[in-house]
């Protein structure tokens, strides 16, 4: 067959995933099953997986501690592509839960994570190379609850307005209030609090790598003395840490992972829930 000469080649690059992590008991470790993942062939090409009833259980041999955990999910649903145009090449990758569980704390009825990437061909290769955009709209939660209270949840702006890295960095390393506020809300910034793991997530972040969240506000709708909230982090009695839409950023990469928990002292472990990467990157 004949071969047509190219200028620029794109390695795509994306996947997604339902849910996974590890639970971990005398310095033990037993993964959570990986809930449908999907990842993108390096030459383009698209795929979908899906998977009902999920579950997932960890019963503690030592009945004593009382440190069962458990995840289902009634439906999974995860989706890469890859789409080349004449001045582009689109990268997509998605996932779709219906109605988590997690240890019967954590509840929603639907999870959407969405992230969509766009590379611009190179007029010519002496042109330098322009970082990708990659976009998180789509990504949503309907009805999350925490111990039966509803989540509030509002978007950032920030992370659409600057869809890169080197714009979100150069755009929260600013002087001005809207830098700080977002540092704030985003455990980018040293605060007040004591708590090791708030201490850990603002010193957990450089220039390189950093990470933060789709939403500006995690907040609860009523009070409770179990559930406490702190950026977009809910610190929950007797279960860990839950961070809601967190979005790790690095030169033309992002990973969002809608759901991702640290579990306490009685289960050790943490994981993932709705998560999706994309990156790609283009020759010579």
């Amino acid at each position: 067959m004949s071969y047509e000469q190219r200028n620029e080649e794109h390695l795509f690059h994306a996947f997604a995933l339902g849910a996974g992590g590890y639970i971990e008991r005398d310095r033990k470790r037993k993964p959570i099953r990986l809930a449908a993942p999907n990842a993108l062939s390096v030459s383009g090409g698209s795929g979908s997986c899906c998977l009902r009833d999920y579950e997932f259980v960890f019963r503690d041999p030592d009945k004593t501690r009382g440190s069962d955990f458990y995840m289902t999910i009634g439906e999974v649903v995860t989706e890469v592509a890859a789409t080349e145009l004449e001045d582009r090449w689109l990268t997509t990758g998605r996932v779709e839960l219906i109605n988590v569980d997690i240890n019967g704390v954590v509840k929603a009825d639907r999870v959407r994570g969405v992230l969509n990437s766009t590379h611009h061909k190179r007029t010519s290769l002496r042109d330098p190379k322009t970082e990708a955009t990659i976009s998180a709209l789509g990504s949503e939660f309907e009805n999350l609850t925490v111990n039966g209270i509803p989540i509030r949840l509002t978007r950032d702006e920030a992370i659409e307005s600057h869809p890169t890295h080197e714009k979100l960095w150069k755009f929260l390393s600013g002087k001005d209030n809207a830098a700080k506020a977002f540092r704030l809300c985003h455990f980018l910034e040293e605060s007040e609090r004591k708590d090791d793991y708030v201490c850990d997530m603002e010193r957990f972040n450089n220039e390189s790598i950093f990470r933060c969240s789709i939403f500006g506000e995690v907040a609860l709708e009523r009070e409770s003395k179990d559930v406490k909230s702190h950026c977009y982090s809910l610190d929950i009695k007797d279960f860990g840490r839950l961070y809601v839409g967190e979005i790790i950023v690095s030169q033309g990469s992002k990973r969002l992972n809608m759901l991702r928990f640290d579990l306490g002292c009685d289960n050790c472990g943490g994981g993932t829930g709705g998560s999706v990467d994309v990156n790609g990157e283009t020759m010579p």
